[in-house]
């Protein structure tokens, strides 16, 4: 039996361009795809006025091995912007348009042709392919972010290839006008340019998320207790301490994990206070986009810091990794000696074709639920970023707390929310505000009302 190819992607590391403001138009002249040294010439080096050093990059190979050129140097495109895309962002493009290809070979529809059948032209076709998936999921977002993805490589297509002449409309943009207010509340409207491509499906929509860089779900208190009953008993000090900076900073486990020796604060201070750390552009340690932050985590907190990367277990791991030779180590390795999540200051960065981002806490995640589930028969389903959503609820209760006893107001408490959560729109907050009217008050009225149902049915018993 013979094993389907299919479109992959891989990674190049290490590279240094001569960049140059003609490298989106060699696809002009490029009338097959490539095989990978074809590539390499045509790419590496090109004549141009600087040199830009890429640590990685992602190209896409055909099912036959050869480099999808259109799609490669979209990528490539990516990467050279003025305001360039991440590892990671080009990373999620390439899997994206690997699905693209993929599902309209399946379907023998060849993504350059626009035929005047409608269903036939490969945007309509792969819009269609992505509303049937929809349907059978909660949420269609990935199918929508999808569907983006394919639109902006056609847009780019069509923009720097000359040869790409579809004979029929790729799609049919529609212009639409938003209204919004400005900072001082007068109204502005602006042009919004969109195109008749969509995912119709709706989810049904949620009370118990957040939307917080993603569908958040705060932890309830039994659920907190539960996971860190569970993390006690597994004696993992490492998940424990990444853990417990989360649920009391509200960081993100790029942030955690890239937290290094020389950020643990070991001057005396009184035990409530919370110490800064400076995370984003110009740092070491990483934050969301590179978005300079400052992540507050408690003073107790950096104590046991203090004394884990003094301890056995951790210079054993450090010396996996070189300890020696490396001035400002990460403070969680794994036994392998290996970051959990690896920066990208990291000088093994460019040459490390596989993305460390947290993998293997997602797989500890995953254990630790079978572990609750089997030891207390709850199946816990959760994240390490609803960590981060569980920090910002218990503040946000605290602060309302505050409110109530007129200590502070509304506006100043979610301001404050909003700092420390580093989020850069209010928009974000205020999503916990309307979690802790409609979630946290209504499991309160669903509460008391089931309690009373119960007290009345005990009467028949």
């Amino acid at each position: 039996m013979s094993i389907e190819k299919k479109f992959k992607k891989i990674t190049l590391t290490s590279l240094v361009l001569n960049e140059t403001s003609d490298v989106r138009s060699q696809i002009a002249g490029c009338e097959h795809d490539l095989s990978f040294e074809e590539f390499k010439d045509l790419v590496f080096p090109m004549s141009g006025v600087f040199v830009k050093s890429i640590p990685k990059l992602s190209i896409i190979l055909n099912p036959d091995g050869s480099i999808w050129i259109q799609g490669s140097l979209y990528l490539l495109s990516r990467a050279l912007d003025y305001n360039p895309a991440d590892y990671k962002t080009i990373e999620s493009i390439a899997r994206d348009l690997v699905d693209f290809r993929s599902s309209l070979n399946e379907h023998d529809i060849d993504y350059l042709v626009f035929p005047l059948n409608l269903l036939k032209r490969p945007t309509y076709a792969y819009s269609s392919i992505l509303n049937e998936r929809a349907k059978r999921k909660d949420s269609p977002e990935v199918e929508r972010r999808k569907l983006s993805c394919m639109i902006k490589f056609y847009k780019w297509l069509k923009r720097e290839d000359p040869n790409f002449q579809p004979a029929y409309a790729m799609w049919i943009d529609r212009v639409r006008h938003i209204k919004n207010e400005d900072s001082e509340g007068r109204s502005v409207w602006r042009e919004v340019t969109s195109t008749d491509l969509s995912i119709s499906h709706s989810a049904a929509e949620s009370i118990d998320v957040i939307k917080d860089g993603g569908k958040l779900r705060p932890l309830q208190p039994h659920e907190t207790e539960s996971i860190l009953k569970a993390l006690v008993e597994d004696d993992n000090i490492e998940m424990m301490l990444m853990f417990a900076i989360a649920l009391t900073s509200g960081a993100r486990i790029q942030t955690v994990g890239t937290l290094r020796v020389s950020n643990i604060y070991i001057r005396n201070a009184p035990v409530e206070r919370l110490i800064p750390t400076k995370a984003g552009r110009g740092e070491l340690v990483e934050s969301k986009r590179n978005k300079p932050i400052r992540v507050y985590i408690p003073y107790w907190i950096h104590k046991r810091l203090e004394v884990y990367v003094k301890s056995l277990r951790y210079k054993s791991r450090l010396e996996l990794r070189g300890g020696n030779d490396n001035s400002d180590p990460y403070i969680f390795l794994t036994r392998a000696g290996r970051p959990y999540y690896m920066s990208k200051a990291d000088e093994e960065y460019c040459s490390t074709p596989e993305t460390i981002d947290g993998g293997a806490v997602r797989v500890y995640i995953s254990r630790l639920r079978s572990k609750i589930l089997k030891a207390e028969g709850k199946n816990i389903n959760f994240s390490f970023h609803d960590l981060r959503a569980t920090f910002g609820m218990n503040l946000l209760n605290e602060l309302m707390e505050q409110v109530d006893a007129g200590k502070r107001t509304l506006s100043s408490a979610l301001n404050y929310l909003r700092k420390r959560m580093s989020h850069s729109d209010l928009k974000t907050t205020m999503g916990y505000l309307r979690y802790y009217e409609d979630v946290e008050l209504a499991y309160e009225a669903q509460t008391r009302f089931e309690d009373r149902i119960e007290r009345m049915m005990s009467e028949f018993e």
